[in-house]
């Protein structure tokens, strides 16, 4: 159970208390998580069966719960990551580009730095999948979207706009042959 660190005398104590009134005599401990968040300990001492059972049982349902949580985090950073990412291409979809174009246009606000916005359009994009089918207009689509993520700093943000458009967002970029 993670405690504020505001809560967790007051919590251990009646922890104690409880365990105490079950016929256990228990020492309460604070331990620290590796994401630094405060977890109460409990140092056996005397306990009957029933509360090292109990003890026991609550200590295994503790780290179910860790272990829920680690899953559930992991699964909801590969649902941002699915929500971000271009169906298509290796680079960020509209929304998600976007919402860092909206960060960094605050960024270069507040900063006062500057920074561009690059549109591409592909010609001629609708007689290549006319013409070759649509697999090949999918593969001409992921090729410009590696070579654009290839030819960009990794401070620079890369998005397809939708169809055949991608945009590139370059940071402390102010003119054009900079770009």
């Amino acid at each position: 159970m993670k405690i504020s660190g505001a809560r967790t005398e007051p919590f251990a104590a009646i922890r104690k208390r409880a365990l105490a009134r079950a016929g256990a005599q228990v020492a309460v401990r604070e331990t620290q998580s590796p994401d630094s968040a405060a977890f109460l300990g409990l140092t056996e001492a005397d306990l009957t069966p029933q509360v090292q059972e109990a003890l026991s049982t609550l200590m295994s349902e503790i780290d179910d719960l860790r272990a829920e949580v680690s899953r559930l985090k992991l699964r909801l950073n590969e649902a941002q990551f699915q929500a971000d990412q271009d169906v298509l291409t290796p680079v960020l979809n509209r929304r998600a580009f976007l919402r860092e174009m909206k960060r960094v246009a605050a960024f270069a606000q507040r900063y006062g730095s500057p920074a561009s916005v690059v549109f591409f359009d592909l010609d001629g994009f609708k007689s290549v999948n006319d013409r070759f089918g649509h697999a090949a207009g999918d593969a001409a689509l992921q090729a410009v979207a590696r070579r654009l993520l290839a030819n960009v700093r990794e401070s620079d943000v890369v998005g397809r706009m939708g169809g055949d458009e991608f945009a590139v967002l370059l940071m402390f970029v102010r003119k054009r042959r900079q770009a």
